[in-house]
């Protein structure tokens, strides 16, 4: 039985998955999955935010009640039993997730091309109303929802011309990227106390503007953003920013970047659980459906971190080759391409953009030429 909490609080038995914790009793469920390594996605939670059930993504299975429950609402309790994933489960939190980007642009996040993507002109037409934000590739719905796959039955995005507020010299709003998460707004009152933001409800969606900001009698859509973020009291600290998972709050303007570093680096927000990778474990039994045709394959190490890309004529061999000299138990993924160079370099141009760095396997067969 593993201890998940420290000898002078009391604990209870909990069971998370065929498997025995004792885990401090009264934390959350979600927070108890969370800290003994069984990822639950959610959006509206945060380690250092009260949770709200605003995304209804962390749903698990109960042995004490018979329909599927939010690990955020359920408070651990002795002797009970819970799921945290299943088949079941995760057809609830795609339909979850459908309603979320039903709302939000996503058309990135299901694209084909999207990691060897410029960024500049779409491959399949989309107008830039309905592309992913300038967040995309750290964007915390993008990985949620790799996490939870899709549904290929979601709604398109349209969009429905919401106020953008970037009146203020370093920070932006923009509503057509928000999805009514309420961290922003609890950050600011309940964190950081300084009130600068508030909910409001727009077709029976749950959103957030700047205190002052008076949308009433007129649809937001049509609204002039009136006051911003100075007039409604706002410090500047870069709290909203740090907890956004949509890039709805972002920094913004000449002096944005300095001020986020700046911000951040006063900020000790807890670092947010990151989704397991699906991967496929780098062993010789996982070679069999991988096929002996020309492609790119791209190895990542224990942590979820992308450690190299390669192209190849043979897949097979050369993960077989993989496999024989790798010493550090990576995960493999790949994609059968007839023009396994080029689409190499794409992936690691794409990577180099986002992160500022070739991935280390690469970076070290870059210095033998």
């Amino acid at each position: 039985m593993v201890n998940a909490v420290s000898a002078d609080r009391t604990a209870v038995k909990l069971r998370i998955d065929e498997t025995d914790y004792q885990i401090q009793e009264g934390i959350t469920l979600l927070d108890a999955c969370l800290q003994t390594n069984h990822y639950v996605p959610a959006l509206c939670a945060h380690p250092d935010l009260p949770t709200v059930g605003e995304c209804g993504l962390c749903i698990i299975k109960i042995s004490t009640q018979e329909e599927p429950v939010l690990a955020c609402a359920e408070k651990v309790s002795d002797g009970i039993s819970i799921l945290s994933s299943s088949p079941e489960l995760q057809k609830l939190r795609q339909k979850r997730l459908s309603q979320i980007l039903k709302d939000h642009p996503h058309v990135c996040l299901t694209c084909p091309h999207q990691d060897g993507c410029d960024r500049t002109e779409c491959t399949l037409g989309f107008s830039i109303e309905e592309r992913c934000c300038s967040q995309f590739g750290k964007c915390e719905i993008q990985k949620v929802s790799h996490y939870i796959e899709i549904s290929p039955d979601t709604p398109p995005y349209r969009p429905s011309h919401l106020p953008i507020w970037e009146k203020d010299p370093v920070i932006r709003l923009n509503l057509e990227l928000c999805i009514g998460c309420m961290r922003c707004v609890d950050v600011c009152s309940k964190v950081m106390g300084y009130n600068a933001l508030s909910s409001f409800i727009f077709n029976s969606r749950s959103l957030v503007k700047p205190m002052k900001a008076d949308l009433t009698g007129t649809s937001p859509s049509g609204a002039n953003p009136g006051a911003g973020f100075k007039e409604s009291g706002c410090r500047f600290c870069g709290a909203c920013v740090e907890v956004c998972p949509a890039g709805a709050v972002i920094e913004y303007g000449k002096n944005g970047s300095r001020w986020r570093e700046k911000t951040k680096s006063k900020l000790n927000f807890s670092s947010l659980p990151v989704p397991p990778s699906k991967t496929i474990s780098l062993e010789s039994s996982n070679l069999s459906f991988v096929p002996n045709e020309p492609g790119v394959y791209r190895l990542w190490n224990e942590k979820g971190e992308l450690f190299a890309v390669e192209g190849s004529p043979n897949l097979k061999n050369s993960l077989k080759e993989e496999i024989e000299n790798q010493k550090n138990g990576f995960g493999f993924d790949f994609e059968v391409v007839q023009f396994y160079t080029q689409r190499a370099n794409e992936l690691l141009q794409s990577h180099l953009k986002r992160s500022g760095k070739l991935p280390d396997g690469n970076e070290i067969l870059d210095d033998l030429y």
